[in-house]
């Protein structure tokens, strides 16, 4: 099971989504916010929001689909990085992403380009 945190806290429960979320955010582009600075630790990322001072963490996996946020990425693409780079099957992939870039937005860590 993939397994990713925020808020440097751990969640390995199924996460928690609704179908209309799901096909609007499987329609979009993300990038990283601007107002932001984040730091590799080892195989991790601690990410700062400039506009609220919290600082977040996210796991290897949340790592590596952060690192792809650099440039404008759609649903489609995370996800089938998702599934070249970890040993999931691809409903697992696309609910943890899901949630994931739910939460990213949420805290306005990344937007919506398109």
């Amino acid at each position: 099971m993939i397994c990713w945190y925020f808020f440097l806290l751990s969640s390995v429960a199924t996460p928690n989504y609704n179908p209309e979320q799901m096909e609007s955010l499987e329609n979009k582009t993300f990038v990283r916010a601007k107002d932001q600075v984040w730091s590799a630790l080892a195989d991790e990322i601690v990410v700062l929001s400039l506009g609220s001072s919290v600082y977040y963490g996210l796991n290897p996996v949340g790592a590596f689909l952060w690192k792809l946020l650099e440039h404008p990425a759609t649903f489609a693409l995370l996800h089938q990085k998702m599934l070249e780079e970890y040993d999931v099957d691809s409903q697992t992939a696309e609910n943890h992403l899901l949630e994931l870039l739910r939460r990213l937005i949420e805290e306005k860590l990344i937007e919506s380009v398109l």
